[in-house]
């Protein structure tokens, strides 16, 4: 993303000072992203997946706000088209320093196998669904005091987000079962997961931040509990299965709530076990909390120096307690990615406040903001972009290799052709994105 791409100005130029998410005279809270794990561009009353022609954006808006979204979208879409790992791969000079380098390069693509026993260990990739989650929290309180200040009530605005909700429950679902012979109920899905968690962040959405921080302490708290007194737990409850215990792979009450939903619901085949869990939501909400207060922060009437650096000491206080509960010999909470602990929660909300940090300080505080349009593309128009995402790389690639392969990769070696065809791929990919944003075409949820 680096270099001068052409911008489209009007959404990019004239920042107007920033206020307080509550006020009814803000100009810019009505295109304010809404709240949908950082997954759509602007709060609308319009059905689902309608598509249409939006306005162009008034100053003020938080362009960080789209831009840090965009670069998630960026970073997911490019992986699933194999652009990142194919040109680290490719480039692999002979040099072992250097081939360790791209190794450790590549892994960052990756999830961590389970727990870390290091912050050596932790990869970039598994910030990539906290980013998601944290963005969501972000947005609710521009969203919904933008609602309210067009005149609607709390029954109202609470029926838009059980909708909303619904909605997103069941695209991760339909994303999910693109590949099978019949709906998948899983839910395990970004998407899913801010779906059941959407309802109680709106509940929160408000309050005052000491209330939302003790929400979110009593939720991490409480989730801990849940699994290191699992066995006394499933005796209460009545659970058959054995219960261990700790942070297992096996033998959770991850594992045993699935067990119990997944088989009630119709299924080709009997749940036994998965690395990913429904109840991830509860502590994921957490990392959504962190956000709605970052967004309240970020919409308050303080100096923008002291909002980025309450946002810089929060980030780096998370980390660090992240650490000290997750790390070392006899951990309070080992930091696992795959079930979402507690200290997971924490460990990666510094980063995604850290991140924040940077998006705003270079983007609206310094009004740095030319760079970030090839982010801001797709990150105004993400709820298009996640989808096709998962539904385009099996049916473009191969029309690429159809229609132009034949004569674009003659007498290229195999490892060329990999990373020529994803550049190709995503590029079409992004310019598909680049037409509807300069046609103000959004895809709205």
């Amino acid at each position: 993303m680096s270099g001068e791409p052409p911008v489209n100005p009007a959404p990019l130029s004239n920042p107007a000072p920033l206020s307080q998410p509550n006020s009814s005279a803000n100009p810019y809270l009505v295109a304010i992203p809404v709240p949908l794990d950082a997954l759509v561009p602007a709060p609308s009353d319009a059905p689902a997946a309608a598509v249409q022609s939006a306005p162009p954006a008034p100053s003020g808006r938080l362009v960080s706000l789209d831009a840090y979204r965009g670069f998630i979208m960026l970073v997911l879409s490019a992986s699933a088209f194999g652009v990142v790992p194919g040109l680290l791969l490719k480039f692999y000079p002979n040099s072992p320093a250097w081939q360790g380098m791209v190794h450790h390069l590549v892994l960052q693509w990756d999830h961590v196998g389970y727990a870390i026993s290091s912050v050596a260990d932790f990869r970039f990739w598994d910030l990539i669904q906290p980013a998601f989650m944290f963005i969501v929290g972000v947005s609710v309180p521009f969203s919904y005091a933008a609602r309210r200040a067009r005149g609607q009530g709390f029954v109202r605005m609470f029926g838009h987000a059980a909708y909303r909700a619904l909605l997103l429950i069941l695209l991760g679902v339909f994303l999910r079962s693109g590949w099978s012979g019949q709906t998948v109920w899983t839910f395990e899905d970004v998407v899913s997961q801010i779906g059941l968690g959407y309802i109680f962040l709106f509940l929160l959405w408000n309050l005052p931040w000491p209330g939302q921080a003790v929400a979110a302490v009593g939720i991490l708290v409480g989730y801990w509990a849940l699994w290191q007194y699992w066995p006394q737990f499933a005796w209460l409850l009545g659970v058959k299965q054995a219960a261990v215990a700790g942070w297992p792979k096996i033998g959770n009450p991850g594992q045993a709530f699935d067990v119990w939903l997944r088989n009630w619901l119709p299924h080709n085949k009997p749940f036994v076990n998965h690395e990913y869990y429904t109840l991830n939501f509860i502590p994921a909400l957490a990392n959504m909390i962190f956000g709605l207060m970052a967004g309240e922060l970020l919409g308050s009437k303080l100096p923008a120096r002291h909002k980025l650096l309450i946002l810089v000491a929060t980030g780096i206080a998370g980390i660090i307690l992240g650490v000290l509960l997750g790390l070392g010999a006899s951990p309070v909470c080992p930091i696992i990615k795959k079930i979402w602990t507690p200290s997971f929660a924490i460990f990666s909300g510094g980063w995604t406040l850290l991140l924040l940090a940077a998006f705003y300080g270079v983007v609206d505080v310094l009004g740095w903001r030319r760079w970030t349009f090839p982010a801001v593309v797709l990150g105004v128009n993400s709820v298009a972009v996640y989808v096709l995402m998962w539904l385009w790389p099996g049916w473009l690639t191969p029309n690429v290799n159809r229609h132009v392969g034949f004569w674009l990769f003659a007498g290229m070696s195999p490892p060329w052709v990999a990373v020529v065809r994803s550049l190709l791929v995503f590029a079409i990919f992004w310019l598909v994105f680049f037409w509807m944003y300069r046609r103000r075409i959004f895809l709205r949820i």
